[in-house]
């Protein structure tokens, strides 16, 4: 089965920094004529925390009439009390997410035990009627969802996979084999994309392949056809870009990375900072040496 490839988008902001509808909408065409096979709208990379409520909604509708029909559409809904995750989970639904990311909630993360974890994410599967996706991201949340919950909350039918963005494939590798056949368990994380498939991984969910999806579209057919070597190759040539930009600079760098690349970058949302012009012309000159190798045809998409 060939890997997935979902690209967890940014969220264009206007210059008085309202949702720019015009520009998601075409970014999306963009990345959709690429052959990607999904998106994800208010996820870490989209800014969610930044985000209202009605504006992660307001996503989802905005692009659900330009999604192709056989490339997924996810929502971004966790939120710090159950209550509030269910609600907003519901209405994403209702704007037309195929799917849903929950963030696990972290504010009291001291209190998050197994137990708690457990019972906040299948409280909001058996609440909503889209599938859950159960999203993992240490750096954010100083929380790793064990294991053994992901075992137990892969037999729930309404929870359907896990993203996990701590870059660890032993730990991603301990998920797998704890759950039950058929989860889908995605890299989060573009340095550890290809070994994270060739370890069992049912595909990613990449910031990184925002900025350069041919990169990673090349590795996931590679993977696809049993290419391992071709695919580790790819990987070891993009990690360092991984590193610098997406590691380094955060939400920021990947929108004056996308921007430079001929789509909608734009600032994030304040209190986050936009990269200064030393760091950007750094970015353009990474992106000119990815040129140069070969690894992309152009610096704008599509070209």
């Amino acid at each position: 089965m060939r890997p997935e490839l979902i690209l967890p988008l940014t969220t264009p902001l206007d210059r008085k920094g309202n949702v720019d509808r015009a520009a998601l909408i075409d970014n999306v065409a963009a990345y959709a004529g690429l052959g990607v096979d999904g998106f994800v709208l208010a996820g870490s990379t989209g800014e969610a925390a930044a985000l209202t409520d009605d504006e992660r909604v307001e996503l989802v509708s905005a692009v659900r009439g330009v999604v192709p029909s056989d490339a997924r559409l996810v929502a971004g809904t966790g939120r710090e009390s159950t209550r509030a995750t269910v609600a907003l989970s519901r209405r994403a639904a209702q704007a037309g997410a195929d799917e849903l990311l929950v963030l696990t909630p972290y504010y009291f993360r001291a209190r998050m035990t197994a137990q708690a974890i457990a019972s906040h994410y299948r409280a909001v599967a058996d609440a909503c009627a889209a599938p859950l996706i159960l999203y993992s991201m240490p750096a954010v949340t100083g929380l790793t969802i064990p294991a053994s919950v992901v075992g137990e909350l892969s037999r729930e039918p309404r929870i359907v996979g896990l993203k996990d963005s701590s870059g660890d494939v032993s730990a991603l590798e301990a998920s797998l084999g704890a759950a039950e056949p058929g989860f889908r368990v995605y890299c989060g994380h573009g340095g550890a994309f290809a070994a994270s498939v060739a370890a069992g991984a049912s595909g990613g969910v990449l910031a990184a392949a925002c900025i350069v999806p041919e990169v990673y579209i090349a590795m996931r057919d590679h993977l696809a056809a049993g290419r391992d070597r071709d695919a580790a190759s790819l990987q070891r040539s993009v990690s360092p870009f991984v590193e610098s930009v997406v590691v380094e600079h955060g939400v920021a760098g990947v929108k004056a990375a996308i921007e430079l690349r001929g789509l909608s970058g734009g600032d994030p949302r304040p209190p986050l900072m936009p990269v200064d012009e030393p760091t950007r012309n750094a970015i353009g000159r990474e992106l000119a040496g990815l040129v140069a190798s070969g690894l992309v045809a152009s610096v704008e998409i599509g070209r």
